[in-house]
């Protein structure tokens, strides 16, 4: 959809949308002991010498067997979706029913890839699939934005991405499809709570990040990247217009100029944005939708639900039960000390520095008010401590959990592993890369 006034029609239906959620407030508040969290995960299905419609069909009987909310299609025609219903951890018997919850879908999705002579892909980018014309679900929305993105595009964005002498075309907003998150869904207190757990959600990332990366390959050529989706990410679906670069305004992917200064902050940056699709009864769904910060805020019934959409899917659905809790921990911890955001121009040097670099990142942290830049490890022995410490104020002792779980994450992220047992090879046969991920458990 680019007509003029169809854009006009979802602006004026997603205001009218935002005004009614902000006038109603106390709808949305809710105990603090009543949080929830919810598990998103995008895995990939692959076998080397299949066809597309063959991977399709697999791919789809793993949605169909699942069931019900637990899994969806993804944009990319050889990947899905696996999900948990929202659950209220503070209690062992909550945290065990995520955990049940989580294990029994990822391995339901791996049991019918099996029996079909397929594997699962538990890694942030799918290697084997080209970037250019890559292979789509046959929805209308997974046509009409990619498309949109692709006419649109900034004429002099730079579409090319690697470091250490190795550069990708990544000039095809079909590259999503290639990419697989790990999402965590964290329940709020109140519409003005959620943006204040947003604000603190982009703040943390980047120190999940650095030990997280798990996307450093693209079309089996070594881009040197941490973790390069969120990067590609932003250049190939980068639409501002000149007077938007001269504004300072940034693309509607990544972090936002600025930390949120309240809901209704919130909505108009996410108004500004084309909505492409056509569907006024759906406009506000559809443009927080199309907002990929790396933590969004979204509006689900009568809950405000902060959405942290920053890492990359994990070998193990284990840890990343671990990184939820870390992180959830981190939030809470933020939360009950009102702790002082880090200056917003640091979150954006942290970001990138994690990305590019993961565990030998330097990274800013806020030390008892003082503003020092410290090996990314260093700042992760904080993070965690701070994490356990809020978790603990909820009733939940995961000091040991994630003190392992750091341990061992922190002397090599996913990425630096990958690489390590490619031995510095920059364009591994696909034979080569499938072994190497076989051995590093992205395959299963």
């Amino acid at each position: 959809m680019n007509n003029r006034k169809k854009e006009r029609e979802m602006r004026s239906a997603f205001n009218k949308e935002a005004k009614r959620i902000i006038s109603q407030k106390q709808l949305f508040v809710r105990r603090p002991e009543d949080m929830k969290i919810g598990l998103e995960s995008e895995i990939g299905v692959f076998n080397l010498k299949s066809t597309e419609s063959d991977t399709v069909a697999v791919r789809d009987a793993i949605v169909a067997e699942v069931g019900g909310e637990g899994a969806d299609v993804e944009l990319g025609a050889f990947q899905l979706e696996l999900r948990t219903p929202p659950i209220g951890i503070f209690s062992q018997e909550g945290l065990e029913s995520l955990e049940k919850k989580y294990r029994s879908i990822t391995d339901t999705a791996e049991r019918i890839a099996r029996k079909h002579g397929f594997s699962t892909l538990r890694c942030g980018t799918n290697p084997f699939v080209r970037i250019h014309g890559t292979p789509r679900t046959k929805k209308e929305k997974y046509v009409q934005v990619p498309d949109f993105q692709n006419v649109h595009r900034r004429e002099y964005t730079d579409i090319h991405m690697g470091i250490r002498g190795t550069r990708v075309n990544i000039g095809d907003a079909s590259i999503v499809s290639l990419f697989q998150s790990f999402q965590v869904n964290v329940g709020s207190s109140s519409l003005n709570d959620a943006v204040m757990l947003m604000n603190y959600a982009f703040m943390i990332g980047p120190y999940l990040m650095g030990i997280g990366g798990n996307s450093r390959y693209l079309e089996c050529t070594d881009t040197g990247i941490n973790d390069i989706r969120i990067l590609s990410w932003e250049s190939s679906h980068d639409t501002r217009t000149v007077r938007d670069v001269i504004r300072g305004m940034k693309t509607r992917i990544g972090l936002p100029e600025r930390y949120f200064l309240g809901i209704e902050d919130y909505f108009s940056r996410v108004s500004r944005y084309p909505f492409i699709l056509y569907a006024p009864e759906m406009a506000l769904r559809i443009g927080i939708g199309l907002h990929w910060l790396d933590t969004r805020l979204k509006i689900i019934g009568n809950d405000a639900v902060v959405e942290f959409r920053m890492l990359p899917t994990q070998p193990f659905p284990d840890d990343e039960i671990s990184f939820a809790l870390a992180f959830v921990g981190r939030l809470l911890y933020a939360a009950h000390t009102r702790e002082v955001l880090l200056p917003f121009e640091l979150v954006k040097e942290n970001r990138l520095s994690a990305l590019l670099y993961g565990t030998h990142a330097l990274v800013w942290i806020n030390n008892g008010g003082l503003l020092e830049r410290v090996s990314i490890k260093e700042a992760l022995e904080m993070e965690i401590t701070r994490a356990i410490y809020g978790l603990r104020v909820m009733g939940i002792d995961t000091s040991e959990r994630l003190n392992e779980f750091v341990m061992r994450y922190k002397k090599n992220s996913p990425s630096e592993i990958l690489a390590t047992i490619l031995d510095g090879e920059k364009n591994p046969s696909r034979e080569t890369m499938w072994n190497a991920l076989v051995s590093a458990h992205m395959i299963r």
